[in-house]
């Protein structure tokens, strides 16, 4: 991505921009969501316009960065009131990120989406790994 580091104020632009252009381009700088995404690969952002479901590849910012991976669900221990999800790459499908509080995605990667059947065999092998 063109921000891999982004600081609070730089992250707040870039969601009004967003918002007022209805998309951003950024390119993608690690691996994390290889093969699906590789590195170098153009990714196009779009504002979350409906309620996250797990698979959906998302961008948030981390207090240091923007990060693109895909939502493995809805955090049920809710931290101080707060909605937050979990998040996975395609690299490590079995690890769940910190939670990310909805408030740090900046939106949806609107040009790449995670086939039907790489969600069954990422959802079947953690069900054999106990990672669910």
């Amino acid at each position: 991505m063109k921000y891999n580091y982004c600081d609070q104020l730089t992250f707040i632009k870039l969601k009004k921009r967003l918002h007022q252009f209805g998309q951003l381009d950024f390119r993608i700088c690690s691996d994390s969501m290889c093969p699906l995404i590789e590195v170098g690969k153009k990714i196009i952002v779009a504002p979350l316009d409906e309620p996250l479901h797990p698979f959906r590849i998302i961008v948030f910012w981390t207090g240091k960065r923007l990060i693109a991976h895909y939502v493995w669900h809805e955090n049920r221990i809710n931290i101080f009131k707060r909605k937050t999800i979990l998040t996975r790459s395609l690299k490590r499908p079995y690890e769940s990120d910190l939670p990310i509080d909805v408030e740090n995605i900046l939106g949806v990667v609107s040009n790449y989406k995670i086939s039907l059947l790489s969600k069954f065999f990422i959802s079947f092998r953690c069900i054999l790994k106990g990672a669910l």
